[in-house]
């Protein structure tokens, strides 16, 4: 594995609490603004914060947790040893 890829495993969990608090203040927010606006109107900022969230909600979807990046890293790597240690074996 390259630093690279060692230094984004270990961030990816904060990288998703990240996203987990921007998506509570966006959807706080627009419940606080939805309150006194007139939701009518598209271009309300209740709706924009509403958007917003559900892009983050999105995004948080497709980032692995640090177990499924290590699993995505770590698996083919396993397999790949084993079947060269069969092939070793059979010479």
């Amino acid at each position: 594995m390259t630093p690279s890829q060692i230094y984004w495993l270990t961030r990816l969990d904060s990288i998703i609490i990240g996203l987990i608090i921007l998506i509570s203040v966006c959807f706080v927010a627009a419940l606080i603004c939805a309150m006194g606006a007139d939701l009518r109107c598209i271009e309300t900022p209740a709706y924009k914060f509403l958007f917003a969230g559900f892009i983050l909600v999105f995004i948080l979807i497709w980032i692995p947790s640090t177990k499924e990046m290590a699993a995505i890293i770590l698996i083919p790597k396993m397999v790949n040893a084993i079947q060269a240690n069969e092939q070793v074996r059979k010479l």
